[in-house]
């Protein structure tokens, strides 16, 4: 007989079990429905994570990576940094390959500032490659990259310039208030959260501290959840998230 080999618990079911953890009686429709309101605020912030950039380079193997960063520096200096390289790579100072890893590199704000151009041919429309500087790709097959799939096409510095240009001025022009705002996927995905923990346990879950730290079944679920996604809401020390 062959051994059968048991998949490992999706995320989602993970965060059934997390919320069945609360209360082993409570009812699974309200469990069911609540996990799936969690599951998809937390993948809104793994695409917004996306939407901050990527880090590009060359594993050991040879074959490119685009890793998504954590952070990002702003949008002004995002712009005034790139269109420092923009005109380096309409100068000639650094290649073709080197100007596609850099667009390639650029968060989706500012990469959805040029959009590719559609021409037609006997064949139906088309992209206007005369527009196009090289395509960055992580792997030659989507289907064996294992996730880590990231493709584009970077157009010619001299076409992006003038909207790279244009878009530092605006925000030179109005600069934006230096209040740092609240991350809204965020802020959902702890709502997600207290609702979850209110609609099982019928309590709101105040916010306790011990120790400087914070305390309770709810923050314990907020620590759950970041466990099965890898992320860090529910820090380990008192969180302004919370107040």
């Amino acid at each position: 007989m062959r051994d059968t080999i048991t998949p490992p618990p999706t995320k989602l079911a993970r965060v059934v079990a997390a919320l069945q953890h609360l209360d082993g009686d409570a009812d699974p429709a309200v469990i069911q429905k609540q996990a799936g309101m969690i599951h998809q605020a937390w993948l809104d912030i793994i695409v917004g994570s996306r939407s901050r950039g990527h880090d590009i380079g060359v594993d050991d193997g040879g074959v490119a990576y685009a890793r998504p960063r954590r952070k990002t520096v702003g949008l002004a200096r995002e712009l005034t940094e790139l269109a420092a390289k923009v005109r380096k790579a309409v100068a000639g100072k650094i290649t073709p390959k080197e100007w596609t890893n850099i667009w390639a590199a650029q968060p989706r704000r500012i990469q959805k500032l040029w959009q590719p151009q559609l021409i037609k041919t006997p064949e139906g429309r088309t992209i206007d490659r005369s527009t196009i500087a090289m395509s960055f790709v992580t792997h030659s097959d989507a289907l064996e990259a294992k996730g880590d799939y990231y493709a584009m096409i970077a157009p010619k510095p001299e076409i992006v310039l003038p909207m790279i240009e244009a878009a530092l001025r605006d925000i030179t022009a109005s600069p934006r208030s230096k209040t740092r705002k609240r991350n809204a996927d965020e802020a959902k995905a702890i709502d997600a959260i207290r609702e979850a923990y209110r609609a099982i346990t019928g309590h709101a879950g105040g916010r306790v501290t011990k120790d400087g730290q914070l305390v309770g079944k709810l923050v314990r679920l907020g620590r759950e959840i970041d466990g099965i996604f890898q992320t860090k809401l529910f820090a380990d020390k008192d969180s302004r998230r919370l107040r």
